[in-house]
């Protein structure tokens, strides 16, 4: 059963079907297996190069906000979100990548909406995403053939390098 492998719905032997609680510890795990699988595909992604189509398709996912009193701008967000890290994963060409970028996502929306209901917003979503990267990939050119980010070729790319780069 896919829900209970993905840890979101355990079953009890002769009690029944329970919704898995979201603990401090599945909080912690969640973000440590997604730093782990998101840099790799990042990584994966630079070194292997994307097409300008395929990077066109990520653009308007970074620019989707949100504001904490609107909850439909808040799930808008949370799509974009998925919809850009299993992109960066997609660009890395690697299907076991993209199931694990995949798998983290549907752990982390689990999370994100729980926090909406709940009204906490911690860190308004998007904020880790303007400029507090420690770099830039260049998606458009193989591992060490990158230009500076301030260069005008990879002006482009600078969004969605920003982005990949709290991956690193």
């Amino acid at each position: 059963m896919r829900i209970q492998n993905e840890r979101l719905l355990r079953i009890v032997p002769n009690r029944g079907y329970f919704v898995s609680p979201i603990t401090l510890q599945i909080l912690n795990e969640v973000y440590e297996f997604r730093a782990a699988v998101e840099s790799t595909a990042a990584e994966l992604a630079a070194a292997k190069g994307a097409s300008p189509e395929m990077l066109k398709k990520l653009e308007p996912l970074v620019e989707v906000s949100s504001t904490p009193e609107d909850r439909k701008s808040c799930v808008s967000f949370i799509e974009a979100d998925t919809a850009f890290h299993v992109g960066i994963a997609r660009l890395a060409r690697n299907q076991m990548l993209i199931q694990a970028v995949s798998e983290a996502r549907n752990q982390t929306e689990r999370i994100m909406y729980a926090a909406i209901d709940i009204h906490y917003y911690g860190e308004l979503p998007g904020r880790e995403y303007q400029g507090q990267g420690s770099g830039s990939h260049d998606f458009t050119r193989p591992a060490g053939l990158s230009k500076s980010p301030r260069s005008s070729e990879t002006k482009g790319n600078l969004s969605v390098a920003a982005r990949a780069a709290d991956l690193e």
